[in-house]
């Protein structure tokens, strides 16, 4: 008897809570851009809470967005800048996806 109820307790073990993941890398990123501004935006993510946006190659932290959509403004005219967009809910950050831009020129 006493081993019928600890092979039952074996099967009958339970994992619990599902794990949270972090959210995947935000995808489809695309720009548009004046001569002192550039807006990025993105898909969507599912699960995604925000999203992290950082600027320049050295992926300094730029803000922090609900919506897929940042304007970057202070930027020189013909400026080429790398932006990084990562997705953000309670598990972590996702890894991040980079964009190339680039400002317009000054028209003569």
């Amino acid at each position: 008897m006493r081993s019928d109820l600890l092979r039952a307790q074996k099967n009958s073990c339970s994992l619990g809570k599902k794990a949270k993941l972090h959210p995947n890398a935000p995808q489809n990123l695309s720009f548009t851009a004046t001569t002192d501004s550039v807006t990025v935006d993105w898909t969507a993510v599912d699960g995604a809470t925000s999203y992290k946006v950082y600027r320049g190659s050295e992926k300094v932290f730029y803000k922090e967005v609900t919506e897929p959509k940042c304007t970057l403004t202070g930027i020189a005219p013909d400026t080429k800048l790398t932006v990084n967009v990562s997705a953000v809910n309670s598990a972590g950050e996702s890894p991040m996806t980079e964009i190339e831009t680039r400002t317009k020129p000054v028209e003569a």
